[in-house]
């Protein structure tokens, strides 16, 4: 069987300077892990904390949508990072319910609005925030796994607890190659950027309640996921105990961010 190409096949990367940070664009992720439950929420509330009406989340059941949670583990070409990424499944089409997102995955591609995006590193915060325009925030991110397989994320604001989410490394030998058109909020407007993943040895449970969530304090985030959430049990579960993924330039880039990208390329051709 032919083995797929590589997704940092043929990438051309351009140099960026953004406060006093260098990185290369598109952004290389060379290995990681992710622990993932996906919640359900109340659709109206989740359209009533959207920025913009173009975001229309997906629907499970009538008036039942849902949030995504993952805790990545990454290694990058910026050093190391934790990320705890909050995100809404996004409706894409006229289909009912969730037939839009299955869709989608069987096609690999999925649109997800970026709601909260806390990270464990400095330069990956400000990078993120001025160049693409997500919502990040710099946390604590430790994550860790019990002998038995139990997966723990504990997520804090100087020192200040907001939520712990507890999974399992779920065993399997699943891959997906996914593109997540992010949409993000920046500046009083909408934009996408795409990240394509690479998941491998991923597992899967349908069973409900497999991935847990506890809301440790009045943060905002916790206060956010507290009112929209229907359960603190998850849906469903997955774990992908490798990965690796490319994000992509914003596809409406900001004036002062073209700006430095065309300096940049303008300097490694002189």
């Amino acid at each position: 069987m032919k083995k797929d190409p590589s997704i940092f096949e043929g990438l051309k990367q351009t140099r960026l300077l953004l406060s006093g940070y260098t990185c290369a664009l598109p952004v290389l992720y060379t290995a990681g892990t992710a622990t993932i439950g996906m919640f359900p929420a109340s659709v109206a509330k989740l359209r009533a904390k959207a920025p913009d009406a173009r975001i229309e989340p997906v629907t499970l059941a009538p008036g039942v949508g849902l949030v995504a949670m993952i805790a990545f583990e990454f290694e990058t070409r910026i050093g190391p990072v934790n990320e705890f990424c909050i995100g809404v499944p996004l409706r894409d089409g006229a289909l009912p319910f969730g037939l839009s997102m299955l869709r989608g995955l069987l096609r690999g591609y999925m649109p997800e609005w970026i709601w909260h995006l806390p990270v464990s590193t400095e330069i990956a915060t400000v990078l993120g925030r001025e160049g693409w325009g997500f919502p990040k925030i710099l946390a604590d991110i430790p994550i860790t796994q019990d002998a038995d397989g139990s997966r723990h994320c504990l997520l804090s604001e100087q020192g200040k607890p907001i939520l712990a989410m507890h999974g399992k490394a779920l065993a399997g030998n699943l891959g997906l190659r996914i593109t997540v058109k992010n949409h993000l909020w920046q500046d009083g407007r909408l934009q996408t950027a795409d990240q394509v993943f690479d998941l491998r040895a991923i597992g899967i449970s349908l069973a409900p309640g497999g991935t847990r969530l506890e809301l440790l304090s009045d943060h905002p985030i916790a206060r956010d996921l507290d009112d929209v959430l229907l359960t603190k049990s998850s849906l469903s579960s997955a774990f992908a105990a490798s990965l690796q993924a490319v994000l992509h330039e914003p596809d409406r880039m900001s004036l002062s961010l073209a700006k430095r990208l065309l300096s940049a390329a303008q300097e490694a051709d002189a």
